[in-house]
């Protein structure tokens, strides 16, 4: 496989957690089940429209499900600072 990127430590499942390693690779053999993509913050509605469409391009029998893992996020650290 070919490395096109590096990840900092990111904290997935709440602060108690410790960072474990992780991979994401492309199999193209298999309809994709999971991508993040990292957004700015500008132009929100038409970059998620372009993720749509690019995400039909290669997955055209595959419902997206999105979700904004900073509202994960949110859940997972309000019970910390109660």
């Amino acid at each position: 496989m070919t490395i096109v990127g590096v990840v900092a430590d990111a904290k997935m499942d709440g602060p108690k957690v410790p960072v474990a390693g992780i991979i994401y690779f492309y199999w193209p053999t298999v309809s994709p089940s999971y991508i993040s993509v990292r957004l700015t913050g500008y132009h929100v509605a038409d970059t998620l429209s372009f993720i749509d469409r690019t995400w039909h391009r290669f997955a055209p029998d595959t419902a997206i499900k999105r979700y904004f893992l900073s509202d994960s996020f949110e859940g997972q650290f309000q019970a910390d600072e109660r």
